[in-house]
Formats: C-alpha cells, sequence, structure tokens
C-alpha cells in the first residue's frame, strides 16, 4: 500500500495480465538470490573457520565466525522457503484456473442446455 501510494507501483499494474508472470518470476528470483548469498556466506565462514584448539584462546573470533556461519544458513533457509512458497503459490493458481476452466467447460456443454419448446 505505501509503495502504490508513493507513486513507484501504479494500481493499474496489480489489474495488468503481466502480473502474475512478474510477480513469480521476481519472487523466484529472489529466492535464489538468498540461496545463493546465504550459502556463499556460510562457505565464507567456514572457509575461514578457526581451528579447534585455538577456540579457547580465540573465543571472540569464534563466536564471530559461528555467527556468521549461522547467518548464512538462516539466509538460505529463508531463500528456500521462498523458492518452495513460489512453487506452491504457482501450483494453487494453476489448480484453480483448472478447476475453473473445468466449470466452464461444463456450463457450456450442449447436454446441460435447457430443452426448449
Amino acid at each position: 500500500m505505501t509503495i502504490c501510494c508513493f507513486g513507484l507501483i501504479s494500481p493499474s499494474f496489480w489489474s495488468s495480465w503481466l502480473t502474475k508472470p512478474v510477480v513469480v518470476a521476481a519472487a523466484a528470483s529472489i529466492g535464489g538470490v538468498l540461496v545463493f548469498w546465504g550459502l556463499w556466506k556460510e562457505k565464507k565462514a567456514d572457509k575461514n573457520k578457526l581451528p579447534e584448539e585455538f577456540h579457547d584462546l580465540f573465543k571472540d573470533v569464534a563466536k564471530s565466525q559461528k555467527s556468521k556461519s549461522e547467518w548464512g544458513w538462516r539466509i538460505l533457509m529463508l531463500g528456500i522457503l521462498v523458492k518452495i512458497g513460489t512453487g506452491a503459490a504457482i501450483t494453487w493458481s494453476d489448480v484453480r484456473e483448472n478447476i475453473q476452466n473445468a466449470k466452464n467447460v461444463a456450463n457450456s456443454d450442449a447436454r446441460h442446455l435447457p430443452i426448449s419448446p
């Protein structure tokens, strides 16, 4: 709503026939970027990991590296959640569209028309 108020995205955009593909592509892209970013952050933290024998000497460094690795994992999981949500939304939308098409075909079937005298 705030975005529409600032005029960045007009309300007519949301009624456009391109809305669904654009939103789905954007959501899938964002999910993919989050997955990539989470994996990269986690890998970078693991690559620079302090050996176990130095954890007692450098507690702050070990804690920082663990925190970075955990944040990478959280971002990764968020990206996977976005990707799963996007897939579920696409599936739900297609099923709904198929049901509506089946109803339209059934209603237009000549066998269901009233008999005229």
